[in-house]
Formats: C-alpha cells, sequence, structure tokens
C-alpha cells in the first residue's frame, strides 16, 4: 500500500491479496474474471497501474441516476405528447429507443449505486424501483 490511499493493481501481491478477498466475500466463481479496475469505486492513480478507491463516487453515481431519471421522464412526456399529437409512429421511434437506453443505463446506474455503496461502508436507504433489489444486502 502506498501513501494517501493510493494501491497498485496488477501486481502479484495486491492482486493476489484483492483476489482472494473477492472469493471470500463473494464466492469463486463471482470473482473468476473480476476487474477492479472496472468498479465505479475506483478511479486511476497517478502513475500506471496505480488506482484508489474514490468515496466521492457514491454522490457521481447517485447524481448520474437523478439525471437519468430526469432525461427519463421527460423522454416519456415526448413520447405522450407525439401520440396525444397525431404523430406517425416511425417519428416516435427514435424517442422509444432512445427510452429504452435510459432505462437500461438506470438500471446499470442502480447496480453501481449498490456497489460503490457496500465498498463505503454506507447503508442503502431504500429499495430500487426498477430492479426490485433489496437495498439492505451485504457480505457476512
Amino acid at each position: 500500500m502506498t501513501t494517501a490511499g493510493w494501491f497498485a493493481l496488477g501486481g502479484v501481491v495486491i492482486g493476489g491479496i484483492l483476489k482472494w478477498l473477492c472469493v471470500l466475500v463473494l464466492g469463486r466463481g463471482s470473482c473468476a474474471r473480476m476487474n477492479f479496475r472496472d468498479s465505479p469505486a475506483v478511479v486511476r492513480g497517478s502513475g500506471q497501474g496505480f488506482y484508489r478507491l474514490d468515496p466521492t463516487s457514491v454522490q457521481q453515481v447517485a447524481q448520474a441516476i437523478t439525471e437519468a431519471q430526469a432525461e427519463l421522464a421527460d423522454v416519456q412526456r415526448s413520447i405522450e405528447r407525439a401520440y396525444a399529437d397525431g404523430v406517425r409512429q416511425e417519428s416516435v421511434e427514435g424517442l422509444r429507443t432512445h427510452r429504452d437506453s435510459l432505462k437500461q443505463r438506470l438500471k446499470r446506474l442502480e447496480v453501481d449505486l449498490e456497489e460503490v455503496r457496500f465498498v463505503f461502508g454506507e447503508q442503502p436507504t431504500e429499495q430500487h424501483g426498477e430492479t426490485g433489489v433489496a437495498s439492505g444486502l451485504r457480505a457476512a
């Protein structure tokens, strides 16, 4: 471990310890292809191969969810207006595609929020509406 919360990933010792902790908490199958650099809680460090945990990621992911929900509501209202105005279905297809991609993005962001809350030990406050995932899930 280096100073200021920075750590090297990919090294035999640190990478091995992180993989061992993952297996201990989540089970061997869950960690077989895990790449810690892809975690929303991890940001690139000052040098190549260095990463750090970013405690602000909880707020960043929560903000991204809020923005995606607002955009989804706007798109849904646009679709409803288009149908009310009698617009051709082909014109609405782009909005429907965008709505579907926003729903998928929200699901991914909700999973990311669960992860960063788990990493930083924060208790989730509610159950997610889209995924229905219980927020109180924790490793023993």
